[in-house]
Formats: structure tokens, sequence, C-alpha cells
């Protein structure tokens, strides 16, 4: 069963977490967790953790304080539980998901490859599921294939390039959805080209830096971009 009060909630979450209220977006994500819970959502209640992953990650990426990332960690790994235990595959896409990017951030790379490359599968073997848009689809495909360039590959890069292709050229995903997953892809590109091919990598960090501009909706995002600029251009 959805619930669409949970789905309301949800949706106020992650408009706090992407305008940097980060406090606020733990307190609606604790709010959203009941009311999925109440409403029997299992779907909804195994994803609000993966949004507190990230909302755990991003507390972690403004203050470096790693008991933010270790609590992150096991959010991650409490979604694709619960997701299991619901018995429905199309629950375990976005946890496993939320998953891979834990291995990312603690430099298990060939982790994540294996990882992303499930949620891709899953999603393209069943068009019918509820998250298999293009979109979605060609996001994780950017996640998985700048993954595997970071874990070594480096013949990954032009898969990367063309799953961002595909986002770009995608049509179903939201506004937001698409500067997010855009403005992501881009930086994950910047980032994992600083030291090997500079110029490209500052091509994408000013293509970041296009999709973000004058979209207040996206501070956290600016903030994050700010860092990696730092990081590239000194």
């Amino acid at each position: 069963m959805e619930s669409n009060k949970g789905r309301e909630i949800h949706s106020r979450a992650l408009a706090a977490q992407e305008k940097g209220d980060l406090l606020m977006a733990l307190q609606l994500e604790d709010e959203a967790m009941i009311v999925y819970q109440r409403d029997n959502d299992a779907l909804g209640f195994s994803e609000i953790q993966a949004m507190r992953f990230l909302t755990l990650r991003h507390l972690y990426d403004q203050t470096g304080y790693r008991g933010y990332l270790l609590l992150a960690k096991h959010y991650a790994q409490v979604g694709v539980e619960i997701a299991t235990e619901s018995g429905s595959e199309d629950d375990k896409a976005l946890p496993m998901g939320t998953l891979a990017k834990t291995h990312e951030l603690l430099g298990d790379y060939k982790g994540a490859v294996e990882t992303y490359s499930k949620v891709v599968d899953l999603l393209q073997r069943h068009p019918d599921f509820r998250h298999s848009r293009k979109s979605v689809i060609a996001d994780f495909k950017v996640d998985l294939y700048t993954a595997a360039y970071q874990s070594g590959d480096k013949g990954a890069l032009e898969m990367s390039l063309s799953a961002l292709k595909e986002l770009e050229q995608s049509t179903d995903a939201s506004e937001i959805e698409m500067k997010t997953w855009l403005s992501g892809g881009y930086m994950r590109i910047a980032s994992m080209l600083k030291n090997d091919n500079l110029d490209l990598s500052r091509k994408y960090l000013e293509a970041a830096r296009a999709t973000i501009d004058g979209d207040d909706r996206l501070r956290l995002r600016r903030s994050q971009w700010e860092k990696l600029n730092k990081e590239i251009n000194g």
C-alpha cells in the first residue's frame, strides 16, 4: 500500500535537504518513517532510510565527522534488509543504490561497481518497476561507470559520458530531479578526472555550475560544487 501522506512528507524532506536544512530533513524523515509504517508502505519505509543516508552523508561532507558516515553506512544496510524482507524485488533498487554509494564513500570501488551493476540490471530487466524510468537508470549508470573508472578501469570514461548523454536526453524526470542528477553526474566526472585530464575535468565542473546557478532549490549542491571547485582549481 502506498502512503500518500508519507510521500508528501518525504517530498518536503527532500526539499529541506536540497536547501541545506539538514536538521529539518532529519526531522521530516523521522515523521515520514512513522507514517509509512502506520500506512503499511514497506517500500516507503525502506526508501526513507536511503534518504536518511544521504542527509547523514551531507552532514559528514560538511563537518568531516566520521560518526555521520558510520551512521549512514548502517542506514544503507538497514534499507536493503527491510526491502529484502518485504519479498518484493521492486523495493530493492533504491536501497541497493544507497548501499553502493556507501561502498564508494569508504573507498570500496569494486564493491560499489558490483552493487550498482545489480541495480542497473534489476531495473532494466523489469521495466514495470516503479523506478524503472530511463532517467533513473541513466543516473545509476553514471554512478556505475564513474565508480568503475575509480576502481582502475580507465575505459569506463567513455561509458560514463555515454550514460551522462542518456540522462541528458531522458524526458521522464521532474525539473528538480533532472537538475540534481545532471549536476551530480557532471561533478562525479569532474572529480574522477581531476588528476588525469584537468581540461575535461574543468569542462564538466563548469557544466555543473551552469546547471546549479539560479536555482535556489540547489543550495546544497552549490555547496558541494564550491568544495569540488577548490579541489580542482585551488
